[in-house]
């Protein structure tokens, strides 16, 4: 119950935008980053407005198991879950499947 009303108040008070953002700024992404910024420093080594699309495909998709499907650990894992969420952004119109389909063949 408590979680419950946390969570209304919070929505009260912050649009949807705001509290992906304070999510994104505070979530375990592996070995020691938190937040979208530090994983793009550790994994990528440069700013995560300076990511590429595929890039920023395998954070978003470490996010559901980030000592599983870190890069560092199961590389072959990380690949096939950036696949997945590069489909899923096609699939949501973001970028088109022939993109996709350039994008998957990245290493």
């Amino acid at each position: 119950m408590k979680e419950a009303i946390a969570a209304l108040q919070i929505e009260k008070r912050y649009t949807k935008r705001e509290i992906f953002t304070l999510y994104a700024n505070q979530i375990n992404l592996g070995h020691g980053a938190y937040g979208v910024e530090a994983a793009s420093r550790l994994y990528f080594d440069k700013p995560a407005k300076d990511l590429a699309v595929e890039e920023a495909a395998v954070i978003a998709g470490i996010i559901q198991a980030p000592g599983r499907l870190s890069p560092f650990v199961n590389p072959k894992g990380a690949l096939i879950r950036r696949n997945y969420v590069l489909d899923r952004i096609a699939e949501e119109g973001y970028v088109s499947r022939g993109d996709v389909a350039a994008l998957k063949a990245l290493p």
